[in-house]
């Protein structure tokens, strides 16, 4: 369902990500509904990363509190971390190669 492959390269970027991670995480109630930017927080990916997992079912779906108003449960999003953080990370590089 979630694949760590999908955080790779913004984690890649964020070095300090897992500590930023773990003490948000403590401030946080499982109960609470989050919105976007609260969620990327959590999650270093670009907008259009998440939505896209949203939308293929690779991240946890959406609660609509009204028109232009979407949020996701924490505990939702707590879950996707563990799980993620439980998977062996794959190593990805880059092919050998000329560089251009």
């Amino acid at each position: 369902m979630y694949a760590p492959s999908d955080l790779k390269p913004s984690l890649d970027r964020a070095v300090d990500a897992p500590a930023r991670i773990s003490a948000s995480r403590s401030q946080i109630d499982a109960a609470a509904l989050l919105r976007l930017p609260q969620v990327l927080k959590l999650i270093p990916i670009s907008r259009s990363a998440w939505w896209n997992g949203v939308r293929e079912g690779r991240f946890p779906g959406s609660i609509k509190l009204g028109p232009r108003t979407t949020c996701w449960r924490a505990s939702d999003l707590f879950a996707l971390l563990d799980q993620l953080g439980n998977e062996a990370p794959t190593a990805s590089r880059r092919p050998a190669g000329k560089r251009r």
